[in-house]
Formats: structure tokens, sequence, C-alpha cells
């Protein structure tokens, strides 16, 4: 018999009823899918409230400005793989929504300057 739990099995046990033990999402979600809130949840959604304080929170901060998946995961604490499930419940309750990136000219000097600025304070400051 294993010991007494530890913190690290609460944390695996709490992502497994975040997910309801699903490992895909429904949804197709790159880590750099935005998604914001929806403004006004249809009346068709699901329901009317987020599933659990992740979800919550997700909506909360997509309800400020579009978040990437990638950051919502970082600010929740959780796995990527868990918060993609969880957003994708999001997605079917029309709680969220996929928003399209800003178009960019990749052939814009002033785009490629700041991209090459960008890396140089990145890598070379």
């Amino acid at each position: 018999m294993k010991g007494p739990w530890t913190h690290q099995d609460s944390v695996e046990l709490r992502a497994y009823a975040l997910t309801q033990g699903r490992t895909e999402a429904v949804h197709p979600l790159r880590p750099e899918t935005l998604l914001s809130a929806a403004h006004t949840p249809p009346a068709r959604a699901r329901s009317a409230r987020p599933r659990s304080p992740e979800s919550a929170r997700a909506v909360r901060m997509c309800a400020q400005q579009p978040c990437s998946v990638a950051e919502i995961a970082a600010r929740l604490g959780r796995p990527l793989l868990v918060t993609k499930v969880v957003l994708s419940d999001l997605l079917e309750d029309r709680l969220l929504t996929v928003t399209a990136p800003p178009a960019v000219d990749a052939k814009d000097p002033q785009t490629l300057e700041a991209v090459l600025a960008g890396l140089r304070q990145r890598f070379i400051a």
C-alpha cells in the first residue's frame, strides 16, 4: 500500500476532475490560438456560468483582451493539455470564441524592423 497522499497526488487528481478524465479537447486548440469572451452568451448555451473556478478565471481573462491558450495555461498554473480541455468546454458552452489575430503584412518594413528589434533585445542585450 502506498503511503499518505502527497500534494502532487492532489494536483493530479484535481486535473483529472477538471477534465472529467478526458485527455483530448473537442476543439483543436493550438498554444497560440487567441480566445475572447463572448459578449453575450447565446440563449442556447449549455450553461450560463463556467463549470469551475479555472473556467471562470479564463473567461474573465478573455473578457479583458484576447488571450492565447498558452497564456491562459500559464496564468492558471495548469498543464497545457488540461487547459485545452477546459477551454474547449467553454467554446462548446459558447462562453468563449476564437479570435482571429490581426492581419500583418510580413513584407512591411516597419513590421520587419519591429521583429528584428525585439529579437535583438531578447537575445543580444
